[in-house]
């Protein structure tokens, strides 16, 4: 028996277009190399290191005022570890509710009324029921939070 990836039946036309992406795919490389040609490579791109503020004022003020200002400001968590965890859960939060609402959602009712009717307790659905059914959606969404966070 052969493997096959499509039914026999069809029919799919790759190469009806493909005139129309070599064309496009031409004058994409023509443009770049005319836009080398004319502005040439920029190897040294220059990078400042830190944090610019920039505003305009009649008077002259101090960097160490500011920087007392945006210290007591910030509660002392400028520059430290607790202030970047809390941006990058922040940051992650969307992608993890969105993938354990997904998770808990393809747990079938059934099991959670059997549940119920059982006698268990909403704690008890929690921690008897749903965790361990979730588990693996758990540990993957811990998983990639972890990995978006490292990177």
């Amino acid at each position: 028996m052969r493997l096959r990836l499509a039914p026999e039946n069809t029919n799919y036309d790759f190469f009806k277009y493909q005139k129309v992406t070599f064309g496009g795919s031409m004058v994409l490389m023509v443009v770049a190399l005319f836009l080398w040609a004319v502005m040439g490579l920029n190897f040294g791109i220059d990078f400042k290191g830190g944090t610019s503020i920039r505003t305009d004022s009649s008077q002259v003020i101090d960097v160490a005022d500011y920087r007392a200002v945006l210290t007591k400001n910030m509660l002392g968590l400028f520059d430290t570890h607790f202030l970047i965890i809390v941006v990058l859960c922040l940051i992650n939060l969307p992608i993890v509710i969105w993938m354990l609402f997904t998770y808990f959602k393809e747990i079938p009712k059934d099991i959670i009324e059997a549940g119920k009717m059982d006698g268990v307790s909403t704690w008890g659905e929690i921690k008897d029921i749903l965790i361990p059914l979730a588990w693996g959606g758990i540990a993957s969404t811990a998983l990639l939070t972890f990995i978006f966070c490292w990177n």
